[in-house]
């Protein structure tokens, strides 16, 4: 096994190496090795107090309650809004309304998020640019993205945030039809490949809601990491490749 990931890590660059870590991050694996080994099977050990006596053990706030949708049975978007609307979870929503969606069904290009940018954010913005780059204004696009609502004070998504609402995601998908998906970012590309590693999404052809997908690196990542900006254009060239004419 060490003998294999030393011939692995003699066929990567600096480049490579540097650009899969970055994936790594972008999907919310910042955490790769701890300072001391954990044993994370063994029980935690029961607190006491100074009279030696077991602590009455702490009592967790409870989970958020979000009512099952059947939605299978939801067959149109605005149904899916609505189910959406009636939701209580505490995501933070600052917006008037959901952005799990826009833009026309059967689009030609769709793009994939984990959540909706800011207007006239400097993510916004570069994706914009993204777009024009090649040959597509930044409103053509259809949108999907997996959570709703932008996060409170925009935090990272958790991934019982993801969980939450892939499905919601995925179900938009079905009923959107694209004929071409740009994911943006690790969890977005996940959607295709759930099982897959991160760092294996980029640089090739996904398939999702029986359309082919091109995963790249969300924008946010970029302006933090502006040296990946050539893979996402190489992202991008590979896309519009597919893009009707």
């Amino acid at each position: 096994m060490v003998h294999v990931v030393m011939q692995l890590s003699r066929t990567l660059t600096s480049a490579d190496a540097a650009s899969a870590l970055a994936w790594l991050v972008d999907a919310g694996l910042d955490v790769p090795v701890l300072d001391a080994p954990q044993r994370w099977l063994a029980d935690a050990p029961v607190p006491l107090t100074a009279a030696s006596e077991p602590a009455a053990p702490a009592i967790a706030p409870p989970a958020p309650k979000v009512a099952a949708v059947d939605l299978a049975g939801i067959n149109t978007l605005s149904a899916l809004g609505e189910a959406l609307d009636g939701m209580a979870h505490p995501l933070g929503r600052d917006s008037a309304g959901q952005q799990l969606f826009a833009g026309a069904a059967n689009a030609p290009l769709l793009v994939l998020s984990e959540m909706p940018l800011i207007a006239d954010s400097d993510e916004a913005r570069l994706l914009a640019a993204m777009l024009a780059a090649i040959g597509t204004e930044a409103a053509a696009p259809a949108r999907v993205c997996i959570l709703p609502w932008p996060t409170r004070g925009l935090r990272p998504a958790r991934h019982a945030d993801i969980d939450t609402f892939a499905p919601y995601a995925l179900r938009a998908l079905a009923l959107m039809t694209p004929k071409l998906i740009l994911a943006l970012g690790g969890r977005a590309a996940a959607l295709a490949e759930p099982d897959a590693a991160p760092a294996t999404l980029r640089g090739r052809w996904l398939a999702l809601a029986g359309a082919p997908m091109v995963a790249t690196f969300a924008p946010a990542m970029l302006l933090r990491q502006p040296r990946l900006k050539a893979d996402a254009w190489a992202d991008l060239q590979r896309l519009a490749e597919r893009m009707p004419a």
